[in-house]
């Protein structure tokens, strides 16, 4: 079966969780091949099975290569750490209690590989219908993700914007990705749970001080992302993890070129000899688990 008709499939299942991201309508699936609202705003299902849904196109500085590489180190298990943590988290708080339908949206989902990995295992130990989609700002990261992962629906789009309907998702993941706190109360169940991770203050810590030796830039807090967090959901659970992985000279391209450390500057991990030496590289993630809060909130 052709990606774009297994994507078809799986949305034809889910189709309720679609909003049009022109009128707000909902939305239909047309003989397999597209989506479409009443008032005819119609978004085809790509070959390789994702749904464009932007309005218009958006320029980002996220490349195709900065994605591949961070499949490849996903599929070289550098991220299985973080993917533990994640799967007990939804594992307790969710597929613990009764069992019902879970829908799962991961908000920047990049190139798919967490999500999809998440599901793998959920699946491994629940008979709970489970369904995931991933949405991007950036069609390089869902283009990889459509082609390589077939278990979720993927669609590009903006997180500020969503083109799904209201308090229809279990659980939101944002990994490593900018927020929209007003948006993730808006699609998010009563009862559902946003799962936020961000960069501990050690994470890639090698690199940055080589990169910003003697600069500002040199030390990282995170304590105004988490700050942002807790003024929009209260937060119910917080963990650390942090890990050191060994590199070689491959690994430690595929590290250079998806870290948003050298994206601002004009280093390559072939020109600079303190960098291309490292051996190793702490991998530093704090994961906040909220709730949403009673009150209303502009603070996004």
């Amino acid at each position: 079966m052709k990606k774009s008709e297994l994507a078809a499939r799986l949305l034809e299942n889910n189709i309720h969780l679609l909003k049009c991201p022109v009128c707000g309508e909902e939305m239909t699936l047309r003989e397999l091949k597209s989506i479409v609202c009443m008032n005819n705003h119609c978004f085809d299902i790509s070959r390789t099975g994702y749904v464009n849904m932007l309005n218009k196109e958006t320029k980002t500085k996220y490349t195709a290569g900065i994605f591949l590489s961070r499949r490849t180190l996903s599929d070289q298990g550098f991220y299985n750490p973080l993917l533990e943590k994640l799967f007990g988290i939804v594992l307790e708080r969710k597929l613990g209690k009764i069992m019902q339908p879970l829908f799962i949206l991961d908000a920047g989902c990049g190139e798919g590989s967490m999500v999809s990995g998440l599901v793998d295992k959920l699946n491994l130990v629940s008979d709970s219908y489970i369904h995931a989609t991933g949405i991007d700002i950036a069609k390089e990261g869902v283009q990889i993700a459509a082609k390589n992962y077939t278990n979720c629906n993927w669609f590009v789009g903006d997180i500020a914007d969503m083109p799904f309907g209201s308090k229809c998702f279990d659980v939101i993941f944002n990994i490593l990705s900018p927020s929209n706190y007003s948006e993730f109360r808006r699609v998010l169940k009563d009862n559902g749970v946003l799962v936020k991770v961000l960069p501990g203050e050690k994470h890639f810590d090698e690199i940055r001080k080589l990169i910003f030796k003697d600069t500002m830039k040199e030390e990282y807090s995170n304590k105004e992302v988490r700050k942002h967090f807790e003024n929009n959901f209260e937060i119910q659970e917080e963990q650390t993890i942090r890990y050191t992985v060994q590199l070689n000279r491959k690994t430690l391209h595929h590290v250079i070129r998806m870290s948003p450390l050298s994206w601002d500057t004009d280093i390559e991990d072939n020109n600079v000899d303190d960098i291309v030496h490292l051996k190793s590289v702490v991998f530093d993630f704090v994961i906040l688990v909220g709730e949403r809060r009673a009150r209303n909130s502009t603070y996004t």
